[in-house]
């Protein structure tokens, strides 16, 4: 794994990361990194997980990403000044094996949503402060791989999260703005491989007993109370 997040790494350093040829795991969120550096990504022939959150990404970086056909979790939460649109999502959905999918803050709406339903082995969906409504449940509902979908700060309608919820009873549908000690919803436990609680105000008051922990979901930094 490679760690830059945070850091000042440019674009022209990222033509060292295919000294790496077994790299699993590259992490650039919040670096001023933008898609040209992406082309370097292609030469990464056992990348599995990817995160550009943060950086200047947007769509026309996206054909270098659906060339890593090993990618299975990427993280592409958009910046102030740079936007994944449904242009970008059409060529995520050439990416069949993607298990988990981060577009926060995209210009992605419900006609992009559908492209997404191609994706095979999508199980995880974070979708924070993009512009999908109550029109595309249908789209949500259709993935029948999908275990968890996060649609807070979306244009869903509390009516359209329990129309989505009852046509997907077992699917995780998060619609919380803010979670607090003991409000995790049921079976959250089981649906995430990781639990994140970098930048929040968690105290020792919600740590669990050892060995209670096994899954969690990321907590947002900028929702905190």
């Amino acid at each position: 794994s490679l760690i830059f997040t945070g850091t000042s790494v440019r674009d022209s350093d990222l033509a060292h990361v295919t000294n790496f040829p077994n790299l699993k795991q590259l992490c650039l969120d919040d670096t001023p990194t933008t898609h040209r550096g992406w082309v370097h990504f292609k030469k990464l022939a056992k990348l599995e997980s990817l995160d550009v959150g943060g950086t200047w990404v947007n769509d026309a970086g996206i054909a270098d990403l659906t060339e890593i056909k090993t990618l299975q979790n990427l993280g592409l939460e958009s910046g102030i000044l740079a936007k994944i649109t449904d242009d970008g999502v059409a060529e995520l959905a050439k990416q069949p094996n993607l298990r988990e999918l981060v577009l926060t803050r995209g210009q992605i709406t419900d006609a992009g949503l559908k492209h997404l339903a191609d994706l095979p082995n999508l199980q995880r969906l974070g979708l924070i402060y993009t512009e999908i409504s109550d029109a595309g449940i249908e789209s949500l509902g259709a993935m029948k791989q999908l275990e968890y979908v996060d649609v807070r700060r979306t244009r869903l309608s509390p009516a359209g999260v329990e129309k989505l919820k009852t046509a997907r009873p077992k699917m995780i549908v998060l619609d919380r703005s803010i979670w607090r000690a003991g409000e995790v919803p049921p079976g959250m436990a089981s649906a995430m491989p990781a639990a994140s609680v970098t930048a929040t105000r968690v105290t020792g008051g919600v740590a669990p007993a050892p060995g209670q922990l096994e899954r969690a979901v990321p907590v947002e930094p900028s929702l905190q109370p």
